[in-house]
């Protein structure tokens, strides 16, 4: 009978084995976080890579980023993003040479200015814009009451209660009915 072991359950590899878990479960778990985090960066980068017939060229990628940047109809978002980018459009341009997918680009880009992965596809509308009729007013914040209040051009100055906001939102909205 041997008594020689065979070297997996010592201590040593036993930590080896439990460190690698780890690591595989912590990138596992980080990745889709930062996808959702760039997600205007990856978005408008792929705009951009669409646009680009040679990645190998900086002054091409540089040129095709400014014509994208300055197009009618870009969305605010990517606006927004060309506003970070156009300080680091090098960084840009050597990242779509080097054939990085738009995803590590925004992680590069990151490092540069934090900014840029901060923009966001979608916001709150603000209750203003919202159909009113559809709006159960009573589930609404006071703030909120007071900006639709604001926006409508409504009186409400002896207003301090909820229920108070509430009523001038609702005769507003009968009166505008009854026309």
């Amino acid at each position: 009978v041997s008594t020689q072991s065979t070297g997996l359950s010592s201590p040593i590899c036993i930590m080896r084995v439990l460190l690698s878990l780890l690591l595989l479960c912590l990138f596992i778990c980080t990745v889709p976080v930062f996808s959702q985090d760039c997600e205007v960066c990856i978005e408008g980068l792929n705009l951009l890579e669409a646009l680009l017939e040679k990645k190998d060229d900086l002054i091409y990628t540089e040129d095709k980023m400014a014509e994208f940047c300055a197009s009618s109809g870009l969305l605010d978002r990517h606006q927004k993003l060309c506003y970070y980018m156009e300080p680091i459009k090098r960084t840009v341009s050597s990242a779509f040479k080097r054939g990085l997918p738009t995803d590590k680009i925004c992680q590069e880009l990151k490092r540069k200015d934090a900014d840029i992965c901060e923009l966001r596809l979608t916001k709150k509308p603000k209750v203003s814009d919202m159909d009113l009729s559809t709006l159960d007013l009573s589930k609404l914040k006071i703030k909120e009451l007071k900006q639709i209040i604001e926006a409508k051009g409504l009186d409400c100055s002896g207003c301090t209660e909820k229920s108070e906001f509430v009523k001038v939102i609702k005769a507003f909205l009968s009166n505008k009915k009854d026309l």
